[in-house]
């Protein structure tokens, strides 16, 4: 498969049971799944399409197919369902194995090996991740437990808040910075609104460079999410203002990630008021505790959804933050309610 061997044999060796070659009809017949099925739950995790009559899978490819076949004849999961699934699986283990090897060339491209076969290093993180795996199942298990309500069947819907968090300035600094110097940047907001979000109860759904989307199960989480979030950029010695959004309501689950109307004017109000600021939505701000210390505004014509009633938090710790009360003032219409 174009693999140069070395001492230590190739990688598909270090990865994979060796054994003779199949084909994509080879272990599709063996599995008992259809041509057709097969192809496309290879393609679901990210590879390129294989010709059917290529001898390019091993065992191990084999085994995971007669595993999702068990799932359709036990009626666990149909073809539909293993497809959504592979997509996130495949992007998911992809992101993880990129991530992997950039942790040890940072160490130095040979470091690692030198001290552990592959083997190894690979038994290891399968455990890990079959750990990390059984944690958050269970944990999202105990949610569900505790949703009232939880439609049986169908799209799951749940009642949660939503927020974004995202670095100010962001943009025309990176036209500026080295690619070390914005790995770093990167690097430390998603360490500390990682760790922010996570000690006020809330769970993060997915880091996009300079920002965060998080969801959590009370409106009190939900803003101490964002206020940690704040506090902790606010406090570190390179990271700029982070502004934020936050939103109420009924999202849903679909793939790991959360879709919804709410989500959507999270994310936008998000990137309409100024550094240091939170912006709450009206729902979410009669739900939660001091109310006193925001400041009502109406953002005007909204990309894809109009005007929006939204409370702003801006903090008093900041004299930037403070004084950012003027530039939300001029730039939207507060009626004063």
């Amino acid at each position: 498969m174009g693999e140069q061997p070395d001492s230590k044999g190739s990688t598909s060796d270090l990865l994979f049971s060796r054994g003779n070659l199949l084909t994509a009809r080879e272990i599709a017949s063996r599995s008992g799944m259809t041509l057709s099925a097969a192809k496309q739950l290879w393609q679901s995790l990210g590879f390129p399409a294989v010709d059917d009559s290529t001898p390019y899978f091993t065992s191990d490819d084999g085994d995971a197919l007669d595993t999702v076949q068990a799932l359709f004849d036990e009626g666990v999961i149909d073809l539909d369902g293993a497809i959504r699934l592979g997509r996130l699986i495949g992007t998911a283990s992809a992101r993880i194995a990129e991530a992997g090897l950039a942790a040890l060339h940072e160490r130095g491209p040979e470091s690692a090996l030198e001290h552990m076969e592959i083997g190894e290093i690979v038994a290891r993180m399968e455990s890990i991740l079959g750990y990390a795996w059984r944690r958050q199942l269970h944990a999202a298990l105990m949610r569900l437990k505790l949703q009232e309500d939880v439609q049986q069947t169908g799209p799951l819907l749940r009642e949660l808040g939503v927020g974004f968090a995202d670095l100010v300035g962001f943009t025309s600094a990176a036209a500026h910075t080295s690619l070390a110097s914005l790995a770093s940047l990167t690097r430390e907001f998603e360490e500390v609104s990682s760790l922010a979000i996570s000690c006020a109860g809330g769970r993060v759904i997915k880091l996009i460079g300079d920002g965060v989307m998080f969801v959590a199960d009370r409106p009190e989480e939900l803003i101490a999410c964002a206020e940690g979030v704040r506090t902790a950029c606010s406090t570190h010695a390179t990271l700029p203002q982070v502004r934020s959004g936050l939103a109420w309501g009924n999202l849903l689950l679909q793939n790991g990630d959360y879709f919804g109307p709410e989500v959507n004017l999270a994310s936008r109000i998000t990137s309409l008021v100024p550094g240091g600021a939170v912006a709450l939505t009206d729902a979410l701000h009669i739900l939660s505790p001091a109310q006193e210390k925001r400041q009502h505004m109406v953002l005007r014509n909204i990309k894809g959804i109009g005007d929006a009633e939204v409370w702003i938090d801006l903090g008093g710790h900041n004299a930037a933050v403070r004084g950012a009360k003027d530039a939300l003032a001029e730039s939207h219409e507060s009626p004063g309610k």
